[in-house]
């Protein structure tokens, strides 16, 4: 017999991206009310690494976002919103524009075994996104 549990499709969305380290009390809010809040609001799981846990090479955190694509995309939105938003710190804006310019991007995490398909035959599939969204993908 087959494992029901393998026959349920999973139709919640999952999506992974990298905020500085310190946007990260923002989105966390004081005691945990605005994670609190965002996920009770948007029905999401949203989870951020722990505080000194950074993403390889960066000292950035890394936030995973689970829930119907929808809600998802909202998450993403406000949490974009935030690292827009965010007040930088001095010892940030001392460092140059970097922290200027990592205001204005998004870094989502990808499985290797789907990123020849986000990129596409020749690079098709980026170039097409990068025109029909006006973003740009590196």
């Amino acid at each position: 017999a087959q494992n029901p549990k393998r026959e349920k499709t999973d139709i919640r969305t999952r999506v992974k991206f990298l905020v500085p380290v310190y946007t990260a009390g923002a989105i966390i809010g004081a005691k945990g009310a605005e994670i609190i809040k965002l996920k009770s609001e948007t029905n999401t799981q949203v989870h951020l690494s722990e505080a000194q846990e950074f993403f390889p090479g960066t000292r950035e955190r890394v936030v995973v976002v689970t829930g119907m694509e929808e809600s998802v995309v909202e998450v993403f939105k406000r949490i974009s919103n935030t690292l827009r938003t965010e007040e930088i710190p001095q010892k940030e804006t001392d460092r140059g524009d970097r922290a200027e310019k990592r205001r204005k991007t998004m870094k989502c995490l990808v499985p290797a075994s789907i990123a020849g398909k986000i990129v596409g035959k020749k690079g098709e599939t980026v170039t097409k996104l990068q025109n029909d969204h006006c973003v740009k993908i590196d």
